[in-house]
């Protein structure tokens, strides 16, 4: 879960003398996140890219040039070197700013599909990576790598007593683990809620 600590944990084994700056929206709960992890956070104002008709879309839409603006302070006064961006309407100002100054910036889509904030990213990007084969198809090959998605050591090493404690399960019945997230949560919900009755005959 979360690429970009897995990046940047990677990225301390490797090299102890890095600094980094995480940049997020305000308010946002990756603040809490970021900062457990040891990170300086920066939030900035963003605005949601809907793809369908909202009275929110009106108020959203100034807020991609003020967080646009205060991108460009953050990064003129920390001065990265490179900028690596995950994704999520809240980069698209982040990685805007960054080409504005000509920062490279390295973007990433952990889905199949990329989204509509990482197709607008990919446009500025040096370099796209991929989590998956299939996802070359969707991007600029000249620039694209298939990498896999960044998983965090800690949760290879995870505990199965550890996680009996924290569900509160025992082990005596089969446990199923459903993930899904971003653009096809809603499709997964609706399979698996689709899906109970058969799953629970075994």
């Amino acid at each position: 879960m979360v690429p970009n600590f897995a990046v940047i944990e990677g990225l301390r084994r490797k090299c102890q003398n890095l600094d980094f700056l995480y940049i997020g929206s305000k308010g946002g709960v990756e603040k809490e996140m970021a900062e457990e992890f040891g990170l300086k956070y920066v939030g900035v104002s963003c605005g949601k890219l809907r793809r369908y008709f909202s009275w929110e879309n009106f108020k959203d839409a100034l807020k991609i040039p003020v967080g646009l603006i205060q991108a460009l302070m953050v990064l003129k006064k920390f001065k990265p070197e490179v900028i690596f961006s995950k994704g999520g309407y809240v980069s698209v100002p982040v990685v805007l700013a960054g080409w504005i100054l000509r920062i490279p910036t390295v973007c990433h889509e952990s889905d199949l599909r990329p989204g509509l904030a990482n197709r607008i990213c990919f446009r500025f990007a040096k370099k796209i990576c991929v989590s998956f084969e299939e996802s070359l198809e969707f991007v600029d090959k000249k620039r694209a790598v298939y990498t896999g998605n960044p998983v965090r050591a800690e949760i290879l090493r995870g505990s199965e007593k550890k996680g009996w404690e924290i569900t509160g399960f025992d082990g005596a019945n089969p446990v199923i683990l459903v993930m899904g997230g971003s653009q096809g949560a809603r499709q997964v919900n609706k399979l698996v809620e689709g899906s109970l009755e058969l799953l629970l005959r075994h």
